[in-house]
């Protein structure tokens, strides 16, 4: 038996890694005892070792459908995955839903808003694989003429003077369109935005990752952007806003402002919170303080989605399968929660009601404050034991781990919808703090984590599954044997399943290692000039392949020739790592080796970069780059940089491409 902490306690973890789950200790220790089921995971994963090189957006005939938004267009609702580019249409009648409808985009979307006034009739969507940012289903004026590419990636509506604010991540731009697609502004944005609100006619808000996380945008008397902007005061990435005009606050969900802590092993300060900025008090006056709401001591885990309904804020706590309601006015706020189905994620409001989807079952409900669920409607049917919908519900419920009260977590809590929460997280018992890193195409790397704590997908899910529990950390150890206790979880229709302790470990393996690479913005579209993007490949064959191996996967020796790496390109992602750790000026280390070399994935997401956060932004990533030299990625701003500004223009247009 030892301590968390002890000198044994700690050559346990560095021996073993992540999992600590060999070695000469009690065999009922969570640290120790031996892995059960390693053998057959480590087949599953070889098995599904080519999805992880798959695309997102790409069609699967085993991958489960998503309800991923809904959004309201006059007596219509419709419905959006960012998965696939369908879109379902459905009516709110006295008896319940009824389907009025299909239609498509180009891809799939991460929001949808139904127009007004002089946008009337028309549903306008956005997502990074949209070509050209936005597309608008029933306007048949309107044709985008943004730059014919991907990475714009959130929308908000002007629908009294006809406008379209948008996002662009690649150039970190509000640009401002016209209801004929015409851009009439476009202004900078802060680094690593990635979600737009409408402030009221007189300002946007902006939501971001590095600091500021969030920033006040006013709009002149046309409602174009007028710097300068604002930044606001608040101290964590917020996962979504809404402008309360009769109360003139800004409200916040997401995680609470505090960093997440590990002092003792759990996880802890990850909860959710509810936060109201007051938005116009007189500058000279006193400015009132954030009002503040711990949603974890409510039992709400993972606040994703906040919206008003009438006097009550509407939250989606997607941890735990509930809409709660929440007016603000009463001491202290009143709080209604309801149960509505499995991963709400996407909220809309309308009629005294909210209308929910549901991520992990694609359903959507009418959820209202005083009735609870009152409509309710699956657009798909399930595999009831289909292991990646299993996944799904592991993924973003609050199921696997025993914590402590208000300290509940998911692998969403973190992984923003399965990318980066933009935050450094702690490691074990706070021995370092590292960026989250997104987990698509992670099922094509080994090792895990950046300190290569875990040689496969298997031993880290393992790993996960014991040590995110509060008792991977008593002492003396829990000798329960809690990680191989059948888990019971709910479904969004009511059932529930009864999973082994070895059909939890395949569930979450199967989600996780399926996760599809979200493909370059300049991938989408009309694509880069193709000489720029050879130049690119070229001096990035030369200076980067020797760590970012031209590998399809990192467990198997095979690499292909440059020439054979481009053409492979052109159709397959590569997992650009390989089994070993490096030095590169990135510090703290985390290993005495340096790093693991880490995956080239999603680079097109808004920052920030490098385990350490200390690049905001792709750009600033590849300005720091130093090939040849001990700094590798370390340069500093103002020291001479290796590449010429046009080889780092073509190296950018690579990265953006993959």
């Amino acid at each position: 038996m030892h301590r968390p902490g002890s000198r044994k306690h700690r050559r346990c973890l560095a021996i073993l890694g992540i999992a600590a789950l060999l070695g000469g200790c009690a065999a009922t220790d969570p640290r120790t005892a031996p892995e059960r089921h390693r053998s057959a995971l480590l087949q599953l994963e070889q098995r599904l070792a080519p999805e992880a090189l798959r695309y997102a957006g790409e069609a699967t005939a085993d991958a489960p459908p998503r309800a991923d938004g809904v959004a309201v267009l006059g007596d219509a609702l419709w419905v959006w995955s960012a998965d696939g580019p369908e879109l379902a249409a459905l009516r709110d009648t006295a008896a319940g839903f009824a389907r009025a409808g299909e239609a498509a985009m180009s891809a799939g979307a991460t929001r949808c808003l139904g127009g007004a006034g002089a946008l009337a009739g028309a549903l306008f969507c956005a997502g990074p694989r949209v070509t050209g940012g936005v597309e608008a289903l029933g306007a048949s004026e309107f044709t985008s003429r943004l730059p014919p590419r991907g990475g714009f990636r959130d929308l908000a509506l002007d629908s009294e003077r006809g406008l379209i604010h948008v996002l662009d991540g690649v150039t970190d731009r509000l640009m401002t369109l016209d209801r004929r697609g015409e851009i009439v502004a476009s202004v900078a944005a802060p680094p690593g935005v990635y979600r737009l609100a409408s402030a009221g006619p007189a300002a946007l808000v902006l939501l971001a990752g590095p600091a500021p996380h969030i920033t006040l945008q006013p709009l002149d008397a046309r409602g174009l952007p007028a710097p300068p902007a604002r930044a606001l005061p608040h101290a964590a990435p917020a996962r979504d806003a809404v402008y309360d005009p009769a109360r003139a606050t800004l409200w916040l969900v997401g995680p609470e402002a505090g960093p997440p802590r590990r002092q003792d092993g759990p996880l802890r300060h990850l909860r959710s919170a509810l936060v109201g900025l007051p938005l116009d008090a007189p500058a000279a006056a006193p400015h009132p303080p954030p009002r503040f709401m711990d949603l974890g001591a409510l039992g709400l885990v993972d606040a994703t989605r906040v919206v008003l309904v009438g006097r009550h804020l509407a939250v989606a706590a997607t941890g735990s399968d509930a809409v709660a309601f929440i007016d603000p006015d009463t001491e202290p706020p009143a709080v209604t929660t309801y149960p509505t189905g499995a991963a709400p994620v996407g909220l809309a409001a309308a009629h005294g009601a909210v209308y929910v989807a549901h991520r992990a079952d694609a359903s959507v409900a009418r959820v209202e404050p005083t009735h609870g669920v009152t409509a309710r409607i699956a657009l798909a049917t399930l595999a009831p034991d289909d292991p990646r919908s299993l996944g799904a519900r592991l993924f973003y419920g609050a199921h696997v781990w025993r914590s402590a009260p208000g300290d509940a977590v998911t692998c969403n809590t973190c992984h923003w919808d399965t990318g980066s929460d933009h935050r450094l997280q702690p490691g074990f018992l706070e021995r370092r703090r590292e960026l989250t890193r997104p987990l698509g195409g992670i099922g094509a790397v080994s090792p895990i984590f950046t300190t290569s704590g875990a040689d496969s997908l298997a031993q880290a899910v393992e790993g996960l599954v014991r040590g995110l529990d509060e008792r991977f950390w008593q002492s003396p150890p829990d000798h329960s044997r809690y990680w191989e206790r059948p888990v019971t979880l709910p479904l969004g229709d009511g059932s529930e399943r009864h999973l082994s302790p070895r059909r939890l470990r395949e569930a979450l393996m199967t989600f996780l290692a399926t996760l599809p690479r979200e493909p370059g913005p300049l991938r989408v579209g009309a694509g880069p000039d193709p000489d720029l993007l050879r130049r690119g490949f070229a001096l990035f064959a030369r200076d980067c392949a020797a760590c970012h191996a031209l590998a399809p996967d990192v467990r198997r020796p095979e690499r292909l020739a440059p020439d054979d790496a481009l053409t492979w390109l052109a159709t397959r992602g590569l997992a650009f790592s390989q089994p070993g750790w490096s030095r590169v000026g990135i510090t703290p280390s985390f290993h005495p080796q340096g790093h693991r070399v880490a995956p080239l994935s999603d680079l097109g997401r808004p920052g920030p970069f490098f385990s350490n956060a200390s690049a905001p932004t792709l750009r600033d990533a590849v300005d720091r780059l130093r090939p040849g030299s001990a700094a590798v990625h370390g340069g500093q701003p103002g020291t001479p940089a290796t590449l010429a500004p046009a080889e780092q223009e073509a190296l950018l247009t690579f990265l953006l491409w993959l």
